[in-house]
């Protein structure tokens, strides 16, 4: 017997959706989306309504429900996609649980774009960045996501195919990362820190993700 799995956006919710504590939170353009500890995100639009008495003050109104996380939103971040509309770029938001779910959300119309079960299990995700690779390129953008270990896995963004386990030289976890194209343009730089306040920079080539050994330390 066959299964069905269906994808629900929740449009315009008058109740207070924030019962459960926030766990992630981000702001884009026109709203904020905040992530919470029962796997759901909620978009909310900012707007600027004129009251009564003629002065004016900011509010956030629900927008949007996400559903599909078993376990608590550990991280979301805003992008975009290339996508057939008359800007050709669509925004996107990428969620991380802390069961190493990853989801690629459309912030237009709140559906499911991809998703993939990382090997993040088990491990606590700590950060997320994001390298957008030339545009004038077929290559996919692609996605750095580590966890409470001395790993940084690179995903292909936003088909979220695992491109590259990178073991890195550490000795304690990552915490933060940071990814910035050089200024000669022929390799990219990625920028870690650990719990042990331990900053490194790595150069790379990210059309090169897939052979073994593409990062060294950056002099």
């Amino acid at each position: 017997m066959s299964s069905l799995t269906l994808r629900l956006a929740a449009w315009n919710a008058t109740a207070n959706p924030t019962h459960t504590r926030v766990t992630a939170v981000t702001a884009y353009r026109d709203g904020v989306a905040c992530g919470h500890a029962d796997g759901t995100i909620w978009l909310y639009d900012l707007a600027l309504p004129t009251d009564t008495q003629g002065g004016s003050k900011f509010e956030l109104y629900p927008k949007c429900l996400l559903s599909a996380h078993q376990s608590p939103i550990a991280l979301i971040k805003l992008a975009e996609t290339s996508a057939p509309t008359p800007e050709g770029r669509e925004g996107t938001l990428i969620s991380v649980s802390e069961d190493g779910d990853v989801i690629v959300w459309s912030t237009t119309d709140g559906r499911c774009m991809s998703r993939v079960r990382s090997p993040l299990q088990n491990i606590r995700p700590t950060s997320l960045c994001l390298q957008t690779v030339d545009y004038q390129s077929a290559a996919e953008d692609l996605l750095f996501v580590a966890g409470e270990g001395s790993v940084v896995y690179v995903l292909s963004y936003p088909s979220l195919e695992l491109v590259y386990e990178w073991q890195q030289s550490h000795s304690e976890w990552v915490t933060a990362q940071a990814v910035r194209k050089r200024k000669d343009h022929f390799r990219s730089e990625l920028l870690t820190c650990t719990t042990d306040g331990v900053v490194r920079i790595w150069s790379y080539d990210e059309f090169g993700l897939a052979q073994q050994d593409v990062f060294s330390r950056a002099t």
